[in-house]
């Protein structure tokens, strides 16, 4: 994300009074008042006291209402406020209301009008990442009515459409972004990821290899810019196909290429609505899935060689004879779709053990089965710190059997104890749906009404595993 600093605005000298006649005593009072009030205004702000400035001029200009200077000074301490709110104590609303009041006095201040779109692109964000849409759309367009050449703002409303899973408007958008503001490196990186979202692999490599061409020292964008051509390199041919909800590629040239479009097809719709019922969410936009041939999956996700198939943002796996493993397509599709759901939900927020744990309980894996194994070998339970870490990559293969087990079996446990509601709820809470995101571990507690740790010793004890297991 861009960054762009707020700017201070100096004040300007109040002139002396002109030459009055002798019956404008009065006035010439007022003024005078007028004058000491600016004055005491002007000390204060040089001083930093920047309320107290704003009550001085404030009274200045009850007593000269038509005098611009005084006017002018006063909102551009009240520019000096907001900035001050905004940047020192991240106090956003406040900052608007001091920039509105700042606007009354000045409002065609370039510099007051750029720092109050700013703001509002700040909060925009920050309703972004809750997922209040709407609200944030609107503060990016006021703000853009303020300052319609600023790239920060320009660049956040094409990233609304990214976060709200609107790729086509987004492409859009950030194509006119980078016709705009063609030097911007985050523009080209924003329509690369909008491209690859739709499955325009390609596409998204050429736009990716502009940010390196702007940037050729940033490490993020050399790996990004690997990955996608590795990709690119494996899927260039892949034929696409639509459902509603999904698009997923199918490798080219395969007899069952049809037949397996439609049993995909059949298999993800389903899993949206069911998915979608038991978390209270459906995604908006189509959730990309890919097939591979085996040594391509290995090659494109260098995965973990106990792992069947994988959610990185898009749904990937590998290619059996489905047509005699239905059930377990069906069950592969139904856990990594759960994995994008909790993504939406929670982002990268939810520990390891509950998201698989979901993610088997959705796929209709035997709980029981699974408690009988980890009772065989007690000494292969997880620790919490384990558990709610990340897997890929840390779990030998024999590890990796427990710990989904284990998985499972507390996950059902929870649900069993608590329901399903709370879960909904808490991951909300950890994503920052709708409000600023909540600690893990406070949300857990709020939601299930126990803490992690006192799940972890009910479950030892259903398990009769003594402490410490």
């Amino acid at each position: 994300m861009l960054a762009m600093p707020l700017a201070a605005l100096a004040l300007l000298a109040l002139l002396a009074p002109p030459a009055l006649s002798i019956g404008d005593e009065e006035a010439v009072e007022r003024r005078r008042q007028a004058l000491a009030w600016n004055d005491k205004g002007v000390e204060r702000k040089a001083a930093g006291q920047l309320r107290e400035a704003i009550e001085a001029f404030e009274r200045a200009l009850a007593l000269c209402p038509t005098e611009a200077t005084i006017a002018s000074n006063l909102g551009r301490t009240w520019n000096d406020e907001g900035v001050r709110l905004l940047e020192k104590e991240g106090d956003v609303e406040g900052a608007l209301a001091a920039f509105v009041q700042g606007g009354k006095h000045i409002p065609d201040d370039r510099t007051l009008r750029r720092n109050h779109a700013l703001a509002l692109d700040r909060r925009g964000r920050d309703k972004m990442k809750q997922r209040r849409f709407d609200e944030a759309a609107a503060d990016f367009e006021q703000a853009l009515a303020l300052a319609p050449d600023e790239a920060q703002i320009a660049f956040s409303k094409c990233a609304l459409f990214h976060a709200k899973e609107d790729f086509d408007t987004g492409e859009r958008e950030a194509e006119k972004y980078t016709r705009t503001f063609p030097k911007e490196v985050e523009g080209w990186r924003l329509l690369s990821e909008i491209r690859y979202k739709k499955g325009e692999v390609k596409a998204a490599v050429e736009a990716l290899e502009k940010a390196a061409e702007l940037a050729p020292s940033r490490a993020d964008v050399k790996s990004r810019l690997e990955e996608l051509r590795q990709e690119a390199a494996v899927e260039g041919n892949y034929s696409p196909a639509n459902s509603r909800h999904f698009q997923f590629q199918i490798p080219p040239n395969r007899r069952d290429q049809q037949a397996l479009a439609d049993l995909v097809a059949g298999i993800l719709e389903d899993a949206y609505y069911r998915v979608g019922g038991e978390l209270d969410f459906y995604p908006e936009g189509r959730t990309q899935v890919v097939f591979y041939e085996p040594k391509d999956f290995n090659a494109v996700t260098r995965a973990d060689e106990w792992t069947g198939a994988l959610f990185d943002g898009k749904i990937r796996v590998p290619i059996r004879d489905f047509s005699k493993q239905q059930d377990t397509l069906r069950n592969t599709l139904f856990h990594e779709y759960t994995h994008r759901v909790v993504s939406a939900l929670a982002g990268t927020a939810c520990p390891t053990w509950l998201n698989e744990g979901l993610a088997m309980m959705s796929e209709g894996r035997d709980v029981r089965e699974a408690e009988a194994r980890l009772k065989k070998a007690p000494r292969s339970v997880l620790d919490a710190q384990t558990l709610r870490g990340q897997w890929v990559g840390k779990l030998r293969s024999e590890q990796a059997q427990a710990a989904y087990d284990q998985a499972l079996s507390m996950t059902s446990l929870l649900i069993e104890q608590r329901g399903r509601g709370p879960i909904a709820t808490y991951l909300r809470s950890i994503g920052g749906v709708g409000a600023k995101a909540v600690p893990e571990a406070q949300a857990f507690e709020a939601a299930f009404r126990m803490t992690f740790a006192e799940l972890l010793e009910r479950w030892s004890m259903s398990m009769g595993f003594p402490k410490g297991e």
